[in-house]
């Protein structure tokens, strides 16, 4: 092989060789380029994870408190059903003592009427005795009379 040969091969397999280490310089780039991309995707990924843990660990948060408002408006509300229970016995209660009175009333209502009967029909019986009283002594006195007058008259015949 001479030199100009052996200088063209050298210089081809050199071209060939800085054009093979050119491509590999463009791959890696481009690779390193991919891989900043990537990174990029993960971190943004990363962080949208966290931003996601946050919230469901506020959400978490939230559910609890609602959960332990829900216990409480539970025991408020089995408060309210017994208060509401005992004011509804104590309200059957009050109406059970007020048919009571009304029955005691009733019937108290139904002496005073026997009563005010009872009165009326002794009353009219008091003014027939008076009546008859009156009567009476009307006849009494309509006897006396009479026999006043016969005394006088047998007084007359005999003094007279």
């Amino acid at each position: 092989m001479n030199y100009g040969a052996f200088m063209d091969s050298t210089l081809c397999s050199a071209v060939r060789h800085l054009h093979e280490t050119e491509t590999l310089m463009h791959i890696v780039q481009d690779y390193r380029e991919r891989a900043r991309r990537h990174q990029r995707g993960h971190e943004e990924a990363e962080a949208r994870c966290l931003a996601s843990e946050a919230e469901r660990q506020a959400l978490q948060a939230r559910v609890g408190a609602a959960e332990d408002e829900v216990r409480a408006l539970t025991a408020e509300l089995e408060e309210e059903k017994g208060a509401h229970t005992l004011a509804r016995s104590e309200v059957r209660a009050v109406e059970a003592r007020l048919a009571e009175s009304e029955l005691a009333l009733a019937t108290h209502e139904q002496e005073v009427g026997n009563a005010r009967l009872k009165t009326l029909e002794l009353e009219r019986e008091i003014k027939n005795l008076e009546r008859k009283a009156a009567y009476h002594e009307a006849r009494e006195q309509e006897a006396r009379e009479q026999a006043q007058d016969a005394l006088d008259l047998c007084f007359d015949l005999i003094f007279g």
